[in-house]
This record gives C-alpha cells, structure tokens and sequence, in this order.
C-alpha cells in the first residue's frame, strides 16, 4: 500500500523540509488518537452488549443449572438399579460413572424435531 502512494502518477515528493515532516508527524498522531479514541469507543459499546446479553441469558442458565441437577441427583438415586452406564433420549443422553453423571445435549438434533431455526 505504502508503494501505491509513493507511486501516484503526476505527485512529486510532498515533503520536502523538517517543518514539512514534523507537520506531517504532528497530522499522523492525531489521526492516531482518533483511531484510537473509536477504537476504544468500540470495545466499550461491544462489552455494554456483552453484559446486556450476560444479564439476558441469565435466567435461562440458572434454569438450566437447576435441570442439571435435577437430572444428576435422580441419576445417582436410580443409578444402582440400572443395567447400563449409558441411556440415551430424544435430545440427549446420560451417562454416570463411579461419581459422577455426565448429560450431553444433541442442540442441532432438538432444533431439527423442533421446528426450531
């Protein structure tokens, strides 16, 4: 890019004294505490909607951390009077070891039986 405009057809050098290049240095520092100014802007509107969206979602993870362990403490209540380690479902599967259960969501398959997009 830098080549591109040293290159230009019909320009001669801009600069051509040190007042010149510290005028030039002086423009480029502004442009970069613009850049950075947006920039900054930009990380703030982006971790306002990282919060709006934490703060949006929040009930719906607790009420899945609920389910969890609904489903974990009857798992461990029935666990002895399973033949397998391993039940699979209609949008997921429970598997239990020696201390713990592990729950696995199949997400894409609860979309497609669903309806969901």
């Amino acid at each position: 890019m830098r080549q591109a405009l040293r290159d230009k057809p019909g320009r001669g050098p801009g600069i051509v004294n040190w007042e010149q290049t510290d005028s030039a240095l002086r423009e480029m520092a502004e442009l970069q505490i613009m850049v950075n100014r947006e920039k900054a802007q930009c990380a703030e509107y982006v971790r306002q909607i990282k919060n709006d969206a934490a703060e949006t979602i929040k009930p719906f993870v607790l009420r899945q951390t609920r389910i969890q362990l609904m489903i974990e403490r009857f798992v461990k209540s029935v666990r002895r009077d399973c033949k397998r380690l391993h039940k699979s479902f209609r949008f997921g599967s429970v598997s239990f070891y020696r201390n713990r259960v592990d729950i696995r969501l199949n997400v894409a398959l609860a979309q497609e039986r669903l309806g969901l997009p």
